[in-house]
Parts: structure tokens; sequence; C-alpha cells
């Protein structure tokens, strides 16, 4: 059913709401309806109801929350009785073609281990999350309703909330909702592509999912805007420019410690590397004896090593946002997002196209926010940026802190020292700053199309047939002179 997201039904009348409700919980499969589950069941549709996620059969509800509390206990063969006076056919679909891809889908395996993380407090709130995800990308409905009455059957006792289910299945037969939400459900979970989209399991895995809505829509953008940039952007790794020096990595215990294996003997070596059938020649009761012989005269043999440095490239990419992009957070007629959000997701491309292209160099992000004396301007960035890079913060790749404007030459100096360094000022104005050591890039955003130059040279817009191709070729244009 591709359009079921279209259907609006909404239930009035209070006594067939609580039918609608009373009924589902006993069409729960994973665990037989009992009074002692009953309450955290209704805790979680009322949080649905109240958020306005149109609310699927409790059974479902119940089914979905021991998935994401207990998914190893849940996800066993299924041996509950069949449901009086349901087709069983339609259950049979039910448990195969829903509960049997949730408990199989690998995205919602990370689902579960994203809720398991968070405290029990939170997981009413989690589970509204994954409902109504799965809402939007599997296309099944709910229902419309008074979050009062759900909250009345709360305070029932829970027995008697069962008791009316089982009276009014049997007395007047099942909801007609419920009998269609069932036969129609496993139909459109065999034909959903995916469970849920890559800009909720990113929300989820990241912690963002409960945090405030305005917060986690810009992140959602940025996630957008990367797979949009990300698709226009070359798949190779562009030729390096000529006369690109090469800094060999910082070594620090490869002195110390020899590395590599031994390749051959030799006449030059340490102590520890001497070949121990030298020590033959040691005589203790005369002096000087043939092994100080040899040693005077460097003739005894030493284990060589095949290498004794690491020479690995290494880049430091040094990412200055001066905090007039405040300015930036301007929503161009012609730009699907903000420019900010889409400066984000370049420099998330950035940072993954140099990380993939790169990956034999030792590579370094450091990305400041430029402090001129001014408050927090760009406290926003200074949010959304730890989550989209989580993974290479993690791996020490990334570097995100604040740095005085007076102290950025000299930084950039002291790391051109001992790496190939590259400066990038982003900014609503042309930063220029004299620097020799490092390479300096400017990206002056004051317009829908980014503008980008290099040392001394003038800035130029990127080209395409949208603003957005143009974006892409202003992204492609860093990532060929950083390559």
């Amino acid at each position: 059913m591709a359009n079921a997201l279209e259907r609006r039904i909404e239930l009035r009348d209070d006594a067939d709401t609580q039918v609608y409700l009373v009924q589902g919980l006993w069409l729960q499969r994973f665990q037989a309806p009992v009074a002692e589950s009953v309450r955290s069941v209704l805790e979680g549709a009322l949080h649905m109801a109240n958020e306005g996620v149109p609310l699927p059969p409790l059974g479902f509800v119940a089914d979905l929350g021991r998935l994401l509390v207990e998914p190893i206990r849940s996800c066993r063969a299924i041996s509950l009785p069949p449901v009086p006076g349901f087709d069983p056919g339609i259950v049979r679909l039910y448990e195969d073609d829903v509960l049997g891809r949730l408990c199989l889908d690998a995205e919602f395996e990370r689902i579960q281990d994203a809720v398991a993380a968070l405290q029990p407090s939170d997981q009413p709130r989690a589970l509204t999350f994954v409902a109504a995800a799965l809402q939007r990308q599997v296309g099944w409905w709910g229902v419309e309703l008074n979050p009062a009455i759900v909250r009345r059957l709360i305070e029932e006792p829970p027995g008697e909330v069962l008791a009316k289910g089982r009276e009014s299945m049997t007395r007047d037969g099942w909801h007609p909702e419920l009998r269609r939400w069932y036969a129609q459900a496993g139909p459109l979970w065999r034909r959903a592509r995916r469970l849920i989209s890559p800009e909720d399991l990113f929300e989820l895995e990241q912690g963002t999912a409960l945090k405030d809505l305005s917060f986690r829509w810009a992140l959602r953008q940025v996630i957008q805007a990367v797979e949009a940039l990300s698709g226009r952007l070359p798949h190779l790794r562009p030729r390096p420019l000529s006369g690109r020096r090469v800094v060999p990595a910082a070594a620090r215990d490869e002195g110390r410690y020899p590395m590599g294996g031994y390749a051959s003997i030799t006449t030059r070596g340490s102590i520890e590397s001497l070949v121990s059938s030298q020590l033959a020649y040691v005589e203790p009761e005369l002096r000087p004896d043939l092994f100080d012989v040899k040693y005077t005269r460097d003739e005894l043999l030493y284990f060589a090593r095949d290498e004794n440095q690491l020479l690995r490239p290494e880049r430091t990419y040094v990412i200055a946002l001066w905090p007039e992009l405040t300015a930036a957070r301007f929503k161009d007629p012609e730009l699907p997002w903000q420019r900010t959000i889409l400066l984000l997701a370049s420099l998330v491309v950035v940072v993954r196209k140099l990380s993939d292209w790169l990956h034999t160099d030792a590579l370094h992000f450091d990305i400041r926010y430029v402090d001129t004396g001014h408050s927090a301007a760009l406290d926003l960035e200074e949010e959304l940026l730890p989550r989209l890079l989580s993974q290479p913060i993690s791996r020490g790749v990334v570097r995100l802190d604040r740095l005085p404007a007076a102290e950025l030459v000299a930084h950039c100096t002291s790391l051109a020292r001992t790496s190939l360094c590259h400066a990038l000022m982003i900014s609503t104005e042309d930063v220029q700053l004299p620097l020799r050591s490092a390479h300096l890039s400017r990206w002056r955003l004051d317009g829908p199309v980014p503008e980008l130059g290099f040392d001394d040279g003038p800035l130029r817009a990127g080209a395409g047939n949208t603003p957005l191709d143009a974006w892409a070729g202003v992204v492609t244009r860093l990532l060929e002179h950083w390559c």
C-alpha cells in the first residue's frame, strides 16, 4: 500500500477507541499478554499519542518495545497459541514479515544497541522515535486518538484492562482497524527497501534523537547535504599538484625501538643486534681476547634490520571558522538548505574524502573556532560538528578547539615545522594572513555560492548548472589543492 501515510484515520468515539486499545494488547506475539506488562505498553502508547505519532495496535507497540529492550530474549521462535477469532494466516504473515525482519535486519540491530545505551527513563521517548522512523520509511499507518483515553486506562488495574479486551473480542469480534492494520502490515514491510533512514539511524547512534527539535532538524539537514554533495564529487583521487613537498611524520619511538625485521648481517650495529655466535670468542681468563680484537677491528657480526625509520608523509589541515559566519545562517531561495548547513556538510565531505584518498598518510584536521574577543558566536556549529565528526575525533584524526585570532599565524607556523600544513580561513570576508611556511586557502561565504582562493590569488566562485553544483565545484577545487 504505497500511499498508506496519506490515510488519516481518526477515532473520535471514546468507547470505540478503548476497544481498539484493549483488544490490541491481545495481539502481541513475543509474549502472552500479562498484567505486569500492560502499564509499560500503555505508557509507551501515551508518549506516542502525546507526540502526535499515529498509534499502531498496542500489540505491535508491545512487540517493538520488547525488541528494543530485550532483543536476545525476544528474537526466538514464537510459540504462542493462535489468536482466537483472528485469521491465523494474517498473524503468521505478521510474525514472518514484520517481526522476522526486525529480528534479522542489520540496521535494526544497530538501533537496539543505541537504545540499550540510554537510561531506562528515556526508553519510552526512544520507542516513540523508532516507531515514527519506521512509519516514515515503511509506510504503515496508525490511528489518531485522544490521549486522555490512554491515560485513563493507565489508571485502571492492569488485570481489568486485559479483561476488557478479552470480553470485547469475545462479544463483538475484533475491531476493524486492527484487522486492516495486520492484513496490510506484511505486504508493506515486505516491499520496504530499508527500515530506517540514514538520518534517523545517525541520530540514534549519536544520542541526539532525544534532543531539542531544532538541533535535530539542523543535524538531519547537514546529513542530507553531505549525501547531496558527496554524489557530485569525483570518486577517484585527483592528480597531486607539481612541486608539492613531502614531510615525513615525526617518529617519536622509532630511534629507540627498532622497527621491521632482520634483513642481513653486517659489521656495524648495536650490542642488542650482535650475532649470538660471536660470544664464543670471549675468554674470561685472557685479556685481550679474540672478542676484544674483533671488536677493535670492527670484525664482529651484527644483524641488520630492513628499516629503522617511519617515512609516512604527514599532513595537517588547519580549518579556521571565524565568528562572522553567523551572518551565513541564511536560507537562499535557490538553495535547499542554509549556507551554514552546506558549509558544515562541506567540511564533513572534505574530511571523509581526504581520509579515503590519503589513507596511507598521517592526516590531522585541526578545526579551530577563531576567538576575536566576542561571545561564543558559533555555538550551534560547536555543538553540531562533534556529532558529525565523532568517528574521526575518536581516532585522533580531528581536533576541535578554540583559538585566539592573534595566535593563529604562530599556530600554523609551528605545525608547518613537522608536517605539510594547509590553512583554510572560512569567513564572510576575505581573510588574509602572513603565512610563509603553510599553504593558505581562503573561503568567503557572503552569497549563495562560496568563493575560494589560494595564497595571494583571486577568489573565484564555483561553477555549475545549479547553486548546489557550484558548491560541489568549490569543494572539488579545495580537494584538488589539498591532495
